[in-house]
């Protein structure tokens, strides 16, 4: 989609120059499937109540959702696969739920899957 201004662009997407081809709408390579939702929701909930909604928890290192997620409140938590998708019967008072998940190849810590 052709543009001058990254508010012509849809969702997350910038405006920016593509070679001789003039500006296109591109999603930036630094942000992940996680940090889109984050910043979508934190957009969203500007006008809630305090408590209120969800905001996903991701990596500070790889910015990808990491295992356990928590309501606002921090009340309820559950468990993620690495798109970020609720794992069945997961969810609890978040004193007992205790989330794992493998880690790739780069990162040995659970903090950083």
């Amino acid at each position: 989609m052709r543009c001058e201004y990254d508010l012509e662009c849809p969702s997350m997407e910038k405006c920016c120059t593509c070679g001789d081809d003039g500006k296109h709408c591109s999603q930036p390579l630094n942000v992940t499937a996680c940090l889109q939702q984050r910043m979508l929701a934190e957009l969203l909930i500007m006008n809630e109540h305090e408590g209120k909604g969800y905001v996903p928890q991701c990596s500070p290192i790889t910015g990808q959702f990491e295992a356990r997620q928590c309501s606002r409140n921090g009340l309820i938590c559950w468990c993620t696969d690495a798109q970020g998708n609720k794992l069945p019967k997961s969810m609890g008072p978040r004193d007992t739920v205790s989330c794992e998940r493998e880690c790739q190849a780069d990162y040995t810590q659970q903090e950083y899957c």
